[in-house]
């Protein structure tokens, strides 16, 4: 496919070969978050804060 003149190639399959590497990082202990936790800013965030799917807010 082209676009823009460019050539466009889709990946085979998404995100292939990420669980072996996530599982080589886990045996090397290569697999902790770089960023330091962020401070929660209320107890209300800590507590009570949810996370809503994209597909529960369609159906509102």
């Amino acid at each position: 496919m082209m676009k823009d003149e460019q050539v466009v190639i889709s990946s085979p399959k998404t995100r292939a070969g990420w669980e072996d590497g996530f599982r080589e990082m886990a045996a090397r202990g290569d697999d902790e978050l770089l960023d330091a936790p962020l401070p929660s800013l209320t107890r209300w965030d800590e507590e009570e804060w949810e996370w809503r799917s994209r597909k529960s807010d369609e159906s509102q």
